[in-house]
């Protein structure tokens, strides 16, 4: 039986009429519009098919439309020829004429194709009134009624991989390489600056113990406790690391509670010093990262860098380190876990999942990162 979200799509679609395309290579595409707007691990997601975008179409001019906050992952991005930026809070808190006016722009370019990366029904439907001659997004529950071409929401693959079926409705080929955020040189040098008036000069660890924040949601029951990220950065000090935690918006508590359990002088809480870019240096820079499922992670795939990501009720088929060769993760061994599907966190009374993780878990994949890094 269909589904009302689907009833909706089909609807949707018929009223608005034009025929379906067939996937392949489409001639004309000389102006082309990606759509993400939020969740900064999100867009993180979206950067293989940016590139594989414009290896296929060197000539055109791609834009692309970003909610202020995850904006900074899309700087200096050399296969982007505009980058766009809106409040996020046009629709998140709905205001008409804002989003109309907003709409108004975007007709005025005259895109020839636009790729949506967002999932919902109201997001197909207003993206079709851009008036782009070719609409790609991802159909989830039959809601791809407005799209041109689409392809499905696949839970069983990761999440960028999803993003990447946009740019091959179009002819692209994947080029198999992993995520991207260009860090400056300059950048590099001012967090150095940071690093060193703490008296760190040599190799350090970063410690994530937020995450789950973003302009739409809020998802902090994916954190795992403070405690085993205490135990883990006790564990990387005997290793040789220096410690520096990290986080960012809604994570001041968090970093406060790991500093507050270590011994003083142990680590370095850089919480409210750094903003998105200089985070992003610093995770360039780092010798081991280790994060929840979070923005930090998916930045440290992005970049290389050694990473443990841990994970409870979400899943790392998902959003596992996205071709990180230096990348590993420990995930929850409980017969429920993941329990999030479809954006939605399973009504759980126990998270036992956020329990049965141990530091000698993470630290063992810490050595073996170590060992086959050499």
């Amino acid at each position: 039986m269909a589904t009302l979200a689907e009833i909706a799509g089909r609807m949707a679609g018929y009223f608005l009429g034009g025929p379906k395309r067939e996937a392949g290579r489409l001639p004309g595409l000389n102006r082309i519009l990606q759509v993400k707007l939020w969740a900064i691990g999100e867009v993180i997601f979206t950067t293989p098919a940016v590139r594989r975008l414009r290896k296929a179409f060197p000539q055109a001019q791609i834009d692309y439309l970003v909610g202020r906050t995850a904006a900074p992952v899309l700087e200096n991005n050399p296969h982007i020829d505009n980058l766009i930026v809106e409040d996020e809070a046009v629709f998140l808190r709905p205001q008409p004429a804002e989003a109309l006016s907003l709409l108004s722009r975007l007709r005025r370019m005259r895109y020839d194709v636009l790729l949506l990366y967002h999932h919902t029904l109201f997001f197909n439907i207003y993206f079709r009134a851009v008036g782009a001659r070719i609409l790609a997004g991802i159909d989830r529950r039959g809601e791809g009624g407005p799209l041109h071409l689409a392809g499905n929401m696949d839970e069983r693959i990761h999440q960028a991989d999803e993003y990447n079926l946009l740019p091959a409705l179009l002819g692209a080929q994947d080029d198999g390489e992993g995520m991207e955020i260009f860090v400056l040189d300059e950048e590099k040098r001012n967090v150095r600056s940071i690093l060193e008036s703490h008296n760190i000069h040599k190799k350090f660890a970063l410690i994530a113990p937020g995450g789950g924040v973003n302009p739409k949601t809020e998802m902090v029951d994916k954190r795992l406790p403070v405690e085993l990220f205490v135990e883990t950065a006790e564990g990387l000090r005997r290793m040789g690391y220096k410690i520096v935690i990290v986080g960012g918006v809604g994570d001041e508590e968090v970093c406060a509670r790991m500093e507050g359990a270590m011994d003083a002088g142990d680590a370095v809480n850089l919480f409210g010093r750094t903003d998105l870019r200089q985070l992003f240096a610093l995770i360039s820079l780092s010798g081991m990262v280790v994060a929840n499922d979070s923005a930090c992670a998916h930045a440290a795939a992005a970049l290389r860098r050694p990473q443990v990501t841990l994970f409870g009720p979400t899943s790392p088929v998902r959003v596992h380190p996205y071709r990180n060769p230096l990348g590993g993760f420990v995930a929850s061994s409980l017969p429920c876990a993941p329990c999030y599907h479809d954006a939605r966190l399973a009504d759980c009374r126990h998270h036992d999942c956020l329990k049965d993780t141990s530091a000698e878990d993470v630290l063992a994949v810490v050595r073996r990162i170590t060992a086959e890094k050499g």
